[in-house]
């Protein structure tokens, strides 16, 4: 992985030969004279490149003879006789020592907030999906069996395969300045900018690519389904309505959203804001207060017994330590230090957008702040509904299907 933050040092010795005084020791390419010499002599000079966790030596020869013609060789140097001498430093020893984990980036907050949302949204925890389609099961049903199947094959597919097939292809067939920093912080960049760049490159590319574009709608179909299910249940349930009227209403709502993004779609900027505090910042937040309310409210002791109704197998009780210690406090400092490091700066770099672009962003988070104030009075209404038919008093009860 090449890390353009590396800060690369070079440090330049004589091991070999007569004494001579070289300009700096500590520049790409230093000078010296080479000695008044009447036989040839031979000069070794040690380059040790270095920077972040990795160091690169490369051992260079200076060969002075009288009558000799200048010539440069990758580790041999053919010099005359009090001429100036020119060292240079190996482009592989840099690239060897630029290609290397940014270990500095495991301290940024915001990078652990994205795999944290990354992780909720593709295991459909944080956002009432899981919660939606376990109401439909009977107490006995094999929890623990089923969700250990569904976040291993998930977790493989996506970390495993996902990063076998694109990040090599990436490497392959994209140069360093089609991965500019602006494609490779948006997820959005990468799948509709970057790949369609590897499919242009690669053998067969439009096959590939249209096969690519195919499952990405297709996924985004299966997954729009799937999230819009509870919200479909809860209109049902909390409110009376039909199945029709209710996927009526949540159909103008979404039809409201999606317009808004394709008439701001200019950068992808509209997509980009709600794809970050929607898909990554909310669920991460519902996530966090989702293991506070299991390990704390619920308890641990009733989950475990809860869990292990009709189990194959229990949980192990490290996960309920984790669930109720571990968990919480991890997730709870990551978000306090996210917003204490990158809260005003994504503050500033919005001031210092042009207007028509810091206004889309200001629109999308308005759009967003209103959203949760409107699903927030639906709540309340709805369990007020709920609460005057007796339904919360027998919430434990087992659902007739």
């Amino acid at each position: 992985m090449w890390n353009p933050k590396i800060v690369v040092k070079q440090e330049w010795k004589q091991i070999a030969g007569p004494t001579v005084q070289l300009s700096s020791a500590t520049v790409e390419s230093p000078t010296f004279t080479a000695p008044d010499v009447a036989e040839p002599v031979e000069l070794t000079f040690r380059q040790t490149v270095h920077g972040g966790l990795v160091s690169e030596p490369r051992e260079v020869t200076v060969r002075v003879a009288p009558g000799a013609t200048a010539d440069t060789q990758p580790s041999i140097i053919v010099a005359a006789p009090a001429t100036e001498v020119r060292l240079t430093i190996d482009p592989e020893a840099v690239a060897k020592v630029k290609d290397q984990p940014a270990w500095a980036a495991l301290a940024d907050p915001q990078l652990w907030l994205a795999a944290a949302g990354q992780i909720f949204f593709t295991l459909s925890v944080g956002f009432g999906i899981i919660l939606n389609y376990a109401s439909y099961l009977r107490k006995d049903d094999d929890v623990v069996l089923s969700g250990l199947t569904a976040t291993s094959t998930n977790e493989f597919c996506e970390v495993c395969l996902g990063g076998m097939i694109t990040i090599p292809a990436a490497f392959l067939f994209l140069s360093a300045a089609d991965l500019t920093p602006e494609v490779l912080k948006s997820g959005f960049q990468l799948g509709f900018m970057a790949l369609p760049a590897v499919f242009a490159k690669m053998p067969m590319g439009n096959l590939f690519g249209g096969l690519w574009f195919f499952m990405l709608f297709a996924a985004a179909i299966t997954s729009s389904l799937s999230m819009l299910q509870p919200a479909i249940a809860f209109l049902e349930e909390g409110f009376g309505m039909g199945r029709r009227l209710s996927v009526t209403c949540l159909s103008m709502l979404t039809a409201t959203g999606g317009l808004l993004v394709v008439y701001f779609s200019k950068d992808l900027i509209a997509l980009d804001v709600l794809d970050f505090w929607v898909g990554t910042v909310c669920i991460f937040v519902l996530a966090t207060m989702q293991v506070l309310v299991v390990g704390w409210a619920f308890g641990v002791k009733r989950a475990q017994e809860e869990s292990a109704r009709g189990a194959a197998f229990k949980v192990p009780r490290v996960f309920w330590f984790l669930i109720k210690y571990v968990a919480p406090v991890y997730l709870l400092v990551i978000f306090i230090a996210w917003c204490y490091q990158n809260v005003p700066a994504y503050i500033s770099n919005v001031a210092n957008l042009n207007s028509e672009d810091r206004g889309t962003v200001l629109l999308m988070l308005a759009f967003i702040f209103v959203l949760l104030i409107f699903f927030g009075m639906l709540v309340h209404l709805a369990g007020k509904n709920w609460k005057a038919q007796g339904r919360l008093a027998h919430a434990d009860r087992e659902p007739q299907i």
